[in-house]
């Protein structure tokens, strides 16, 4: 029997320290975020996995600006520009996790999009883009799920290791 989302995300609370409350979708974003996004983010505004926020890895109810994360609006255009699509710097990902000054975490956030809900990793100082999670964001959770349920370790490079794990 295929669990629902808010089982999935009840059992990821145990983990983080988070805000809480419903939070709003954030208001820059005109598009109706993925369902399963908006049900992480009613459980708790910000997920912690360490007491090192800003690093370690932390998801917020507000998008990062872009510019904060590639350095100006011409960074961000030549990521675009250079970088293979589907690609962190496109409009239709929104920012929604830092784990280091340098690696994020995005969110295709376009209804109409054949990703939408899917989850991209960048490190913005190596030139490193991919995809993290195909969509729908229920396979960002269960891979989180299946990382945090299976290591003793608070946060050891969570990333990578999602990077292999195959969702079922």
């Amino acid at each position: 029997m295929e669990r629902s989302t808010e089982e999935i995300v009840d059992s990821l609370y145990q983990y983080f320290t988070s805000g809480s409350g419903n939070v709003a979708a954030p208001k820059e974003v005109n598009t109706k975020l993925p369902e399963d996004f908006q049900k992480l983010l009613q459980k708790g505004s910000e997920w912690h996995l360490t007491d090192s926020e800003p690093f370690g890895f932390n998801i917020y109810s507000k998008f990062i600006s872009k510019v904060d994360v590639f350095g100006d609006e011409d960074l961000v255009e030549e990521w675009k520009d250079e970088h293979d699509g589907p690609n962190c710097a496109q409009h239709k990902f929104k920012c929604f996790a830092i784990i280091s000054e340098y690696e994020y975490l995005f969110i295709d956030v376009d209804p109409k999009s054949s990703t939408f809900g899917g989850t991209r990793y960048c490190v913005n100082n190596c030139d490193d883009d991919e995809e993290l999670t195909p969509a729908p964001f229920k396979n960002f959770l269960l891979a989180m799920e299946e990382y945090l349920s299976n290591t003793e370790e608070n946060f050891i490079n969570v990333v990578q290791t999602m990077k292999g794990i195959t969702v079922r």
